[in-house]
């Protein structure tokens, strides 16, 4: 072989005459960037002496959601190179979820997840990385760099060559602000004009909402509905809509909220890769504090320690996290992440962060915090007081959560000190952002089984103990759409879906329905039994006694790549009648914004065989969110007999229509493009995490 040098650190990756002339290239473009003055024969020298290579990795310009990486990406640069290693800046392009979301771009949302951390993996073992540095941003993107870094410790311990480290730095966050009062001011007058008290409510609801990009389809909704009933003309819903575009739009990312990239800093901080400190800032932190920041991490990746690898960093910490993403709410996108990143570890069967598994430490693990979307506070506000330091951050979470019980948080190691470190340096429960006591004794996602569906996730956390109340241990009137598009037609005006439950039950099935959940109102039934099958839905609807089951089914990861139900799942949030009598159930995702009881993951999915494919529109389903149970009803002998009565299981799989639907969905995937259904039809089911592979 030949070697440009005679070296002693043994680098498999410059003994080799060709790489340096670009290795140096990419250190110097880095630095370039970062605003760094350096020769380079300094570049050059450092290379040869086998300092350590450090991946700066970043989005790409052009995802909204990336575009504040830039500050800290260079600060990161920056103390690299001031600590004696090698920057390398790496961009990594993903699917804007903001941008691909209702539309065909969203099926490449979780696929994309997949291929980064392919491509990840690849460039690390390219450049011969020794660690990385993400700023973390965007959705899919760091838990697909992460997936990429777990894989190369993994095979690197097994290889029994030295490990690879991993930190990330999130970018601060941005403000969120009220909706204008110019667009405030011309929706009051509306509202008094009108003397529809849903409509009025609707009205005020969304004139209290905070500028959040998720707040203008449901604007969109209600002016089309203002439109419809010439309460404004079509130049002024216009006009409108331009407006809220130009506030939405006059930042330079979309405002933060709890949603999966909050979820992001939640989970990456439980497992130990962020420096402590760094999980919520309000702005970009000087060059000094980023480089006193990673100088620890960059000293353990110089000294090799084991310990610090990101494989052995997520398996150490693994259960912290899950408790801290519990105890937060954050987003049921993780249920499948904590699977996908354990698919690239050895872990053992018992530590496999399976649906089941997460859901157990989930009803155990007490709330200490809320970020409802309408509500208070927000994190660019919680991130506000820490800086202030009148409130503390993550730590003071994991700290109230260990004065509960001290067996819920562990010590191990992080990128700078262990845990007991830093929870001991913690500030107390400030009250406000962080409870001093437990506002619910669970918290997190339950995972509900039945006989249609092996495994699904409902997010209980975000269901007051009121809303659990009404919507637990009841039965639903089931309506089933084949996909995101046809149930948006109907949900975007809630008259539509009323109006098709309403055709297909009788006078009996409605009182039955009403003896079946409430069989404790015999006033109100004899009251009702008086009134005619139309006047009595839509009492029962007003009266909010009336139960729905949305089913959407063919949107799983084989189907079509698992796209967030994201529409339907606002239109049903935000929509004063759907709101407080309506369940969806979907094998697609969840939006991490959506708020309210939404079960997503349900498998298997409808495409592969599911039972969720066979629910029948006009069948019964009974839902028990608290024991984590989900069952289609015999409907005949449970009206007949007053009482809860299960189809078999045999019985849901041996219908024709589930299997006729299982074809129409397999042939609507043909209209996917080629490359796309390459790419799912090695997928794992959601229970593994949607992985793209079958197995080590």
């Amino acid at each position: 072989m030949v070697r440009m040098h005679p070296l002693t650190s043994k680098d498999p990756l410059i003994a080799h005459p060709l790489p340096l002339p670009s290795l140096v290239a990419s250190v110097e473009y880095t630095l370039r960037n970062a605003k760094v003055i350096a020769t380079r024969e300094d570049i050059i020298g450092k290379l040869m002496k086998g300092r350590n290579r450090i991946a700066v990795v970043t989005g790409t310009p052009d995802d909204p959601a990336h575009v504040l990486d830039c500050a800290m990406a260079r600060a990161a640069a920056c103390a690299v190179w001031e600590k004696g290693c090698l920057p390398f800046s790496v961009m990594l392009p993903t699917v804007p979820q903001g941008v691909a979301i209702g539309h065909t771009g969203m099926r490449y949302d979780l696929v994309s997840r997949n291929i980064t951390t392919a491509l990840v993996v690849a460039q690390i073992e390219a450049y011969g990385f020794d660690a990385a540095i993400s700023i973390t941003s965007g959705e899919m993107r760091p838990v697909a760099e992460l997936g990429a870094y777990v894989e190369i410790d993994t095979q690197r311990k097994n290889a029994k060559r030295p490990p690879f480290s991993a930190l990330f730095l999130p970018p601060p966050l941005v403000a969120e602000r009220p909706i204008p009062k110019e667009i405030r001011d011309r929706l009051r007058v509306i509202r008094d004009k009108t003397d529809r008290p849903l409509l009025r409510s609707q009205l005020d609801a969304l004139m209290a909402q905070r500028l959040r990009t998720n707040v203008y389809p449901m604007f969109y909704k209600l002016l089309e509905q203002l439109n419809a009933r010439k309460l404004m003309s079509r130049n002024e819903r216009d006009e409108m809509l331009l407006s809220l575009a130009q506030a939405l739009c006059d930042r330079p990312t979309a405002p933060a909220c709890m949603e999966n990239t909050g979820t992001n800093r939640v989970v990456l901080y439980g497992l130990g890769l962020i420096p402590s400190g760094y999980e919520l800032l309000v702005k970009q932190p000087n060059d000094a504090a980023v480089s006193h920041a990673l100088g620890p991490f960059l000293k353990a990746v110089s000294t090799r320690k084991a310990q610090l690898g990101a494989a052995e960093l997520v398996e150490a910490n693994l259960d912290n996290a899950i408790r801290l993403w519990s105890t937060l709410n954050g987003s049921t996108d993780w249920s499948l992440h904590f699977s996908y990143l354990a698919s690239f570890m050895d872990l053992p069967e018992e530590r496999q962060p399976t649906t089941t598994f997460i859901s157990a430490i989930c009803s155990e693990t007490p709330s200490f915090a809320m970020f409802p979307p309408d509500g208070e506070p927000t994190l660019h506000g919680w991130a506000a007081e820490i800086a202030a330091k009148r409130a503390g951050g993550f730590d003071t979470v994991l700290r109230a959560l260990r004065q509960v019980d001290a067996t819920q948080v562990k010590d191990g190691p992080t990128v700078d000190v262990p845990w007991n470190d830093r929870l001991s340096a913690a500030q107390e429960p400030d009250g406000v952002f962080v409870q001093s006591s437990p506002a619910k004794e669970c918290s997190g996602i339950v995972e509900l089984r039945g006989n249609f569906c092996e495994s699904s996730v409902t997010r209980i956390s975000s269901l007051s103990p009121e809303e659990l109340d009404r919507f637990d241990k009841k039965t639903y009137l089931a309506v089933f759409y084949y996909n995101e598009e046809d149930a948006v037609a109907d949900l975007f005006e809630s008259s539509e879906i009323l109006d098709k439950v309403k055709t297909i039950v009788t006078m009996d099935d409605l009182l039955s329905l009403f003896s079946l959940n409430y069989p404790d109102r015999l006033d109100d039934y004899k009251l009702y039994a008086k009134l005619k099958k139309d006047e009595l839905f839509d009492r029962l609807v007003d009266d909010e006694l009336m139960r729905i089951f949305v089913v959407i089914a063919g949107e799983g990861p084989v189907a079509g790549g698992m796209r967030q139900i994201y529409y339907p799942a606002e239109y049903l949030q935000r929509d004063v009648r759907l709101r407080n009598i309506t369940v969806l159930c979907t094998d697609g995702r969840i939006a991490g914004t959506s708020w309210g009881p939404f079960i997503g993951h349900c498998a298997p999915e409808g495409m592969e065989g599911g039972g969720i494919a066979a629910i029948e529109t006009g069948e019964l389903v009974y839902v028990d969110f608290e024991n984590g149970i989900m069952n289609a009803l015999d409907k005949d002998s449970s009206f007949d007999l007053g009482k809860i009565v299960l189809l078999s299981k045999n019985e849901i799989q041996r219908r024709p229509l589930g299997a006729m639907r299982q074809r129409k969905m397999a042939e609507d995937r043909l209209a996917l493009p080629l490359s796309l259904r390459s790419l799912l039809n090695s997928v794992t089911p959601t229970t593994s995490g949607a992985a793209p592979f079958l197995g080590r």
